[in-house]
């Protein structure tokens, strides 16, 4: 639970200046960029290749500093999961349109005008 508490922190240390979701969205990618070793590149020792293989969880990238693009990929939905709140919203799929014009009609009406 620490290490969930921790992503959580450095979330809303990286966002805490933002005043809307893209900014934070940014100022998270950049972190990600800029603060997190990317250990598949030359620029890392073989070393620091074996810290980073030891990364099983988006919190053990951020505390290493170091992780494959995939590790770094999973921190930065981890900080944006917990940076960045927003309300829920209902998106309707294309799927969903044509399911509901198929049912279109005098008898489904009333689900159609009631959002169902």
């Amino acid at each position: 639970m620490e290490s969930k508490q921790a992503v959580q922190a450095k979330a809303a240390e990286i966002t805490a200046k933002a005043k809307t979701g893209e900014e934070k969205v940014l100022l998270l990618v950049d972190f990600c960029k800029t603060a997190i070793k990317n250990s598949q590149t030359e620029a890392v020792s073989a070393e620091e290749r074996l810290e980073a293989d030891k990364n099983k969880i988006p919190e053990d990238t951020l505390v290493q500093g170091i992780g494959t693009v995939e590790d770094i990929r999973f921190l930065f939905v981890a900080l944006a999961t917990a940076g960045i709140r927003c309300p829920p919203r209902r998106i309707a799929l294309p799927a969903e349109r044509a399911f509901r014009s198929a049912f279109h009609g005098p008898v489904f009406s009333h689900r159609a005008r009631s959002g169902c």
